[in-house]
């Protein structure tokens, strides 16, 4: 109880004064860092000196919806999704509140690592006369992904584009296209045939 006293000295009555914990700014926790690979299980923790503060959780700066794959515990602090998919990435806040006083955390990116599918060679034929110019160009959904090509099991090149500008007979064969995701060591193939006609 405080006792308030007028400008004249005299007491004016009693008062009481409450005093609020001031929150200070939470900190994110990510388990596993710093590589989350599709199908992992992604565990955030939000780090709060109050133990009474109501915790929400945001994604890409908005209220995170209820998902079945999303479990909390520990009164909001912790967040999990135990097979978390390449549409879960994204921006991650945790917002804290108690009375008056509210406090957000930094935005932490979270990046899965997805792929490779199963790539497509695109081309515009199979069949390429002699002395002709070959383009062959593959496609892979992934992050990250690299490319490399193969000619009847030899590796040709590097990149999504391999091109030829002038073909012989010795260029018909099984044409291969590899997709390899260097952080989850993942990869994936897709394979045409092409026929180079010799010139009569």
């Amino acid at each position: 109880m405080l006792r308030v006293e007028g400008p004249t000295g005299f007491e004016t009555g009693d008062a009481s004064l409450t005093v609020s914990e001031v929150l200070s700014k939470p900190s994110l926790s990510v388990s596993p860092y710093p590589f989350l690979l599709e199908f992992d299980s992604l565990h955030l923790t939000c780090n709060t000196s109050s133990k009474l503060a109501k915790v929400v959780w945001f994604w890409n700066r908005e209220p995170l919806r209820s998902n079945p794959q999303i479990q909390l515990s520990d009164n909001n602090r912790t967040f999990a999704i135990q097979r978390i998919v390449r549409s879960d990435a994204g921006i991650y806040q945790c917002e804290v509140s108690k009375a008056a006083f509210i406090e957000m955390s930094d935005v932490t990116y979270i990046e899965v690592i997805y792929g490779p599918d199963t790539p497509v060679i695109q081309t515009d034929e199979t069949s390429y006369a002699e002395h002709s110019k070959l383009s062959l160009s593959c496609k892979a959904v992934a992050f990250p992904v690299e490319y490399s090509w193969f000619h009847n099991g030899k590796e040709l090149s590097k990149g999504s584009v391999l091109r030829i500008c002038n073909v012989t007979v010795l260029d018909s064969g099984t044409y291969t296209c590899q997709a390899l995701n260097g952080l989850s060591h993942r990869m994936a193939n897709a394979t045409l045939e092409v026929e180079v006609v010799a010139s009569e």
